[in-house]
């Protein structure tokens, strides 16, 4: 079940930053990025910032981390009300 809730908030994750990744020229309305797409937005724009709300506990395995990101664990977050 961790593993389901894991990979899951993976995927939000990825897709939140796909979204902030689109390009204001762009003027289709694909909103899909490829892996490659993402790796070279993490490293080229300077303004995208991915953040990450996993638990310490939910960034060992193989999900991992994911390097240049913010980690804010949603508990943090949920107390700085």
């Amino acid at each position: 079940m961790q593993k389901i809730k894991s990979l899951v908030l993976f995927l939000f994750i990825i897709t939140t930053a796909t979204v902030s990744c689109q390009s204001n020229e762009n003027t289709d309305d694909n909103s899909n990025i490829t892996v490659e797409q993402l790796k070279t937005e993490m490293t080229t724009d300077t303004n995208l910032v991915i953040l990450d709300v996993r638990t310490p506990q939910e960034l060992v395995g193989g999900l991992g981390q994911i390097k240049g990101v913010i980690n804010i664990p949603v508990q943090v977050l949920s107390q700085k009300n």
